[in-house]
């Protein structure tokens, strides 16, 4: 990183600070995250099994798993690093003791034990750097863990946020202050400054829907649906503040299935309830190449799955309706139209204009 200090007095050049490293790293407690690679262990399931149901429902159990996984991890699971060095260490030595002696049947079969539980630890330290990277074009068995290394690390850089201008074009560095100015920026943007309420009465409405179609919109939950919402997400994608992806509800659906469904019904017939789901992670991602400004970052919300769930049933509901009730001139966000066309109809009308 390169910054621009003031001048001093006795000179007309501006310094230059050339950091190696980003910034002096700050301790923040890293969030809860599901690793695809807990998967991999011969004990995951079953343990999972009895930590399941612990709760009166869905919200309950993955707060109580995420304490079990915790511990789980540090005691059982450990290290996937610590362990890659020491499987490695034991099969050098083994090695080494065999180009200096004799064949031995033990150390041949001991050998061969290491390669197969070292072959599995690098398996998972595989996924853990493939879902830290987000390479989606790389199929699971490519085995390159330093293009995913690589990838995770300049990925995580290009989204640190190290510095940015206020209002006044000054740069702001430190953490507290990044947060503030991010915050406010957004408080002030998404604050509504006319309490009014303008009412506007027009000639048109909307097309009222069909009995049919409305029942059908509004018809209780089916299993089949839940599930099928569920298995159409992308199964490592960023996810909620929960820190459970979808992947963990996919892989592990004969445990978790029912608390789902249960789940989904119950914030079906009572809509209130949604708030117990409904918070979401803010992630800015930036419009240009370097941003500057607040302004030149663009906010996407991070839901949690079981929110998503719910969200995914009604939009496939809607699916089939929308070309039936959205008027022929509506081009954008609809399947089958695009919004180019309209550039196409403007371009005509042009020419037709021109040879009139």
């Amino acid at each position: 990183m390169v910054r621009t200090l003031p001048r001093i007095d006795f000179s007309d050049h501006h310094p230059l600070l050339v950091s190696l490293t980003d910034m002096v790293n700050v301790h923040i407690e890293r969030p809860f995250r599901f690793e695809s690679s807990w998967q991999t262990h011969e004990s995951f399931q079953l343990e999972l099994r009895s930590w399941w149901n612990q709760g009166s429902n869905l919200i309950e159990n993955l707060s109580k798993v995420e304490d079990d996984l915790k511990e789980w991890k540090t005691n059982t699971f450990g290290s996937v690093r610590k362990r890659k060095r020491e499987l490695l260490a034991r099969l050098g030595g083994i090695q080494r003791r065999r180009e200096a002696r004799a064949m031995n049947p033990y150390l041949d079969s001991l050998e061969q034990a290491l390669q197969k539980e070292l072959a599995e630890v690098l398996k998972q330290e595989e996924l853990i750097w493939n879902q830290r990277s987000r390479a989606k074009w790389l199929y699971d068995g490519d085995r390159n863990t330093k293009y995913y290394h690589l990838k995770a690390v300049n990925r995580k850089r290009k989204n640190k946020i190290i510095m940015l201008r206020n209002d006044d074009g000054q740069w702001v560095e430190d953490d507290a202050a990044l947060r503030e100015l991010v915050t406010n920026y957004y408080k002030d943007l998404f604050t509504e400054t006319n309490d009014s309420l303008i009412i506007f009465n027009m000639k048109y409405s909307f097309k009222p829907l069909e009995e049919e179609v409305a029942f059908n919109l509004d018809r209780e939950v089916e299993n089949d649906e839940i599930k099928a919402a569920l298995f159409d997400m992308g199964a490592w994608k960023a996810p909620g503040p929960d820190g459970y992806h979808a992947g963990f509800y996919q892989k592990n659906w004969s445990i978790v299935d029912t608390k789902m469904y249960e789940f989904v019904r119950h914030i079906w017939r009572q809509p209130n309830s949604i708030s117990n789901v409904n918070t979401t992670d803010i992630c800015l991602i930036p419009k240009i190449d370097k941003p500057e400004f607040v302004s030149q970052f663009r906010p996407i919300s991070l839901c949690n799955v079981s929110y998503k769930v719910l969200t995914k049933i009604i939009v496939n509901r809607l699916k089939p309706l929308i070309p039936n009730i959205i008027s022929p001139n509506q081009t954008g966000f609809i399947p089958t139209r695009s919004i180019h066309e309209n550039i196409v109809v403007a371009q005509e009308m042009v020419h037709s204009m021109n040879k009139m």
